[in-house]
């Protein structure tokens, strides 16, 4: 069981009421030192010669060279969602022991998908601060004005960060700008060898109030050489989200859209695609399953991941208006046999109904404006005329 600290450490939730919820681990990322880094974990933006690897010791080496305007971002696909009476956390273990100058800066947190909200800490030329950006418009606090602690070893918990070791960071908040209330923690070693919770700095509307309106943010890091032409890394082993607090009833709803007279041959083909609309990237979108109907023979069936998808012509789905879906619909292409599988399946000749259960498949997203393309070809020869009707589920 889970207990959610409260200002004086008794174990209440948002609402002052007794918390004994258990978490929900929304997702939980390490490195993977044979694998490398999945596209469908982590997306990553890499400026001038940075770079972003595993290395020997399990961590993500996020890197920069001997050079002004080197840059180093990453981003989880995943965005979870945080509500009202939901008490929410992001974690990162890192370690950050090269020296920052001039305009430099590491920050690590979360942000929303076009970056304008979000909060985090960061550290720079004058050490370690935490961070708020809402509306595009981001306040700093250094850690020597940190409301709590300065984690300088001179506050009141004794203890000081060491940036040469790996130390937990937390940002956790119950969430919705009606509260306005956030804590940034470490978990530092103490006399006793064990790891102890000190909440640095707590932002809340008598220090400044926090407008998020997006409910839907990933974990974000970044490491920037700005004009200060010097090589430097941080080294992340660990990052994770959960939240607790309530259930989550979230209004869905589906979309589907069909397409027919299509005669599938052995070259797989592009039948429906979906992406996310732009300004509704923030909203969780995934696949609940499709239909196929009239063809006459086997068919493969395959989920396709940004696909290379030629002619294209985007519009919205069957009978949905402009502002009633957070996706857009693609059933024009010819395309090609490209992109990355998520699902491969076999329908067999007459039609069949698939559905995508979460319980059996895990759900597979829809990714900011990346397009997930339902294709399908025949086991051999070339099938009747065929229809094909594609679903998915948005998370309002």
């Amino acid at each position: 069981m889970t207990f959610i600290p409260n200002v004086d450490n008794t174990q209440v939730g948002p609402s002052r009421e007794l918390l004994t919820a258990s978490t929900e681990l929304m997702y939980h990322f390490v490195p993977h030192q044979a694998d490398g880094e999945s596209v469908f974990r982590i997306l990553e933006t890499l400026t001038g010669s940075a770079t972003f690897t595993v290395n020997n010791n399990s961590e993500w080496d996020m890197a920069t060279t001997a050079l002004s305007g080197d840059a180093c971002e990453i981003k989880t696909h995943d965005n979870p969602r945080f509500y009202p009476q939901q008490w929410g956390q992001i974690g990162f273990t890192l370690r950050a022991p090269d020296a920052f100058a001039g305009d430099s800066f590491a920050e690590w947190g979360h942000l929303n998908y076009s970056q304008n909200d979000g909060v985090g800490w960061g550290v720079d030329s004058g050490g370690l601060y935490v961070w708020v950006k809402s509306a595009n418009t981001k306040t700093k606090v250094a850690n020597g004005s940190f409301s709590n602690d300065p984690l300088t070893g001179l506050g009141p918990s004794g203890l000081g960060w060491t940036n040469t070791e790996h130390t937990r960071f937390t940002i956790e908040f119950p969430s919705g700008n009606w509260q306005n209330v956030v804590e940034f923690c470490v978990y530092l070693p103490n006399g006793d060898n064990k790891l102890e919770r000190v909440v640095a700095h707590r932002w809340n509307p008598v220090t400044g109030a926090i407008d998020m309106p997006s409910t839907g943010t990933r974990a974000y890091a970044r490491i920037d050489n700005g004009t200060n032409a010097t090589a430097r890394a941080i080294y992340l082993s660990e990052l994770w989200g959960q939240r607790a607090g309530g259930r989550l009833n979230a209004y869905r709803r589906g979309i589907s859209q069909f397409r027919t007279g299509l005669t599938p041959g052995t070259t797989p083909i592009p039948t429906v695609t979906f992406r996310k609309k732009s300004g509704r990237e923030d909203i969780p979108v995934y696949v609940q399953g499709f239909e196929i109907v009239g063809n006459d023979k086997d068919l493969f069936v395959y989920l396709r991941q940004n696909a290379t998808l030629s002619p294209t012509s985007y519009g919205n789905p069957n009978s949905t208006g402009t502002n009633e879906s957070a996706v857009e619909q693609e059933i024009t292409a010819t395309g090609s046999n490209s992109g990355t599988a998520r699902f491969i399946g076999l329908v067999p000749s007459g039609g069949a109904i698939i559905s995508l259960d979460q319980q059996i498949y895990p759900r597979i997203y829809l990714y900011e404006d990346v397009p997930m393309s339902l294709y399908f070809r025949t086991v051999s020869g070339t099938s009747a005329s065929t229809g094909v009707m594609f679903r998915v589920i948005e998370e309002w």
